[in-house]
């Protein structure tokens, strides 16, 4: 069985892990059905290819057995259990305008007593029909099929394998969603959300993931996103320091004229890693990625960006700031590929990282792979610490030291904060973080 090495007499057992999965996969073939061939493909990938090699160069930076270890048990279990109150940090934005929803599990998805707008479907997989039911037979998977071959993507076939249900979000053609759809995540068990915009469609969606209190929580979740012709989505995703595990990916294919804002706000975690991969399959599509991370401590952080630029005349810009301090592990992976016969593509990133302590570790790599001619790439990514000029300066205006190295990371991040309708919100999370630093 592939990927089922060991890393010593007492590490985590691979092998036994994919036995167990692949068990509990079959016992839920009796949830979502209308699933079952493409979970029995899942399954036949999960057995053959396994987990990430132990040395693969895309989980060099996280290790897959840490997750894995203290997330066995769930495997043994068919339902995501809810998560008490006491246990999950419950600051998280809100706002008596948007669309409410809470998902628990991959199975016990719920929402609160909120208006739908007419033209916005919302509905559980396992309560989908007509419509929405030929919508999930039309779209499921279709944004990774082909990337869970992939080393970097193999995890994902543990989600699709195991997953007893999710939540579909659809906007019809020409409707633009007036209220912001906020949905908060709790970080258990194995989880799907599937965004369909219609052409000409209109939606601001806001992802948050509780922090959650307990060391052994583990979340695997996907979110997958099909922007039609001119349709318009701003995405968000907010991340608060949690002592959870989490392996999270969000996979967004973007048709022609469309345009696609994704906003990436995150703390570390115990062991927390985001895969990004974003398509602009159709002509003069476009995409924006901004992204302000922080890590402290002992916390492990890594972001892997794909940004294909397939159809022509594509633009995509990359902006991401992060900040490490403490014992913290912050590794980012921003990559550029230019499929053959994406000629007039126009694709930026800028990656600019600042470190606080030597202690802290920060792993940066930018990648650019062209296939075609007629294209515009550029690239970049820094490392830095606090400029000692800088912190002179604010102090010879009579302010302290721990108040001048907070004004300075807040700067550093700020230009990442676009997102007006919850920036309050977000900007405390980091200042909460930041107000921790110890002189």
């Amino acid at each position: 069985m592939a990927g089922s090495q060991k890393q010593g007499p007492d590490m985590f057992d691979r092998e036994q892990f994919i036995e167990q999965c692949l068990e509990q996969s079959k016992q839920l073939d009796i949830h979502l059905p209308w699933m079952s061939e493409l979970r029995a493909q899942s399954r036949e990938q999960m057995h053959n290819q396994g987990l990430p090699a132990i040395n693969s160069e895309y989980w060099k930076y996280s290790s897959l057995d840490k997750f894995l270890v203290q997330s066995s048990a769930q495997a043994k279990k068919q339902v995501a259990s809810h998560i008490a109150d006491d246990e999950l940090n419950t600051s998280h934005w809100g706002s008596e305008k948007a669309l409410n929803l809470n998902m628990l599990g991959g199975q016990a998805t719920r929402h609160t007593a909120i208006t739908i707008p007419k033209g916005l479907t919302i509905a559980r997989f396992s309560e989908a029909t007509g419509d929405a039911s030929a919508l999930l037979n039309r779209h499921f998977n279709k944004n990774i099929e082909t990337l869970s071959q992939q080393q970097r993507y193999l995890y994902t076939n543990f989600n699709t394998g195991m997953l007893s249900d999710g939540l579909l979000v659809h906007v019809s053609k020409g409707v633009s969603v007036e209220p912001l759809l906020n949905i908060l995540i709790q970080p258990n068990g194995y989880q799907r959300l599937l965004v369909i915009l219609e052409p000409g469609s209109h939606l601001h969606l806001l992802e948050q993931v509780c922090s959650s209190n307990k060391s052994g929580d583990r979340l695997n979740g996907i979110t997958e996103c099909t922007l039609s012709a001119d349709s318009h989505l701003v995405h968000s995703r907010v991340q608060g320091h949690s002592k959870a595990g989490e392996y999270s990916m969000t996979s967004s294919k973007l048709e022609r004229n469309a345009e696609y804002n994704y906003n990436f706000y995150t703390l570390g975690a115990q062991n927390r890693r985001h895969d990004i991969n974003i398509m602009l399959s159709g002509d003069h599509s476009q995409a924006n990625l901004n992204a302000a991370q922080y890590a402290h401590e002992s916390d492990h952080l890594d972001t892997q960006v794909n940004m294909q630029h397939i159809g022509q005349h594509t633009k995509s810009q990359q902006k991401i700031r992060a900040i490490a301090r403490g014992k913290a592990r912050l590794s980012i992976n921003g990559r550029i590929h230019i499929h053959p016969h994406a000629q007039h593509s126009d694709a930026t990133l800028s990656n600019k990282n600042l470190l606080i302590d030597n202690s802290a570790r920060i792993n940066t790599k930018p990648e650019l792979e062209i296939y075609a001619d007629q294209v515009k790439c550029a690239h970049g990514a820094t490392i830095g610490q606090i400029d000692a000029e800088e912190i002179f300066y604010l102090r010879s205006r009579g302010i302290n030291l721990s108040q001048a190295r907070h004004m300075i990371a807040r700067g550093f991040i700020q230009s990442c904060l676009t997102e007006s309708t919850f920036s309050a919100y977000v900007e405390n999370m980091f200042q909460e973080a930041f107000s921790a630093w110890k002189l």
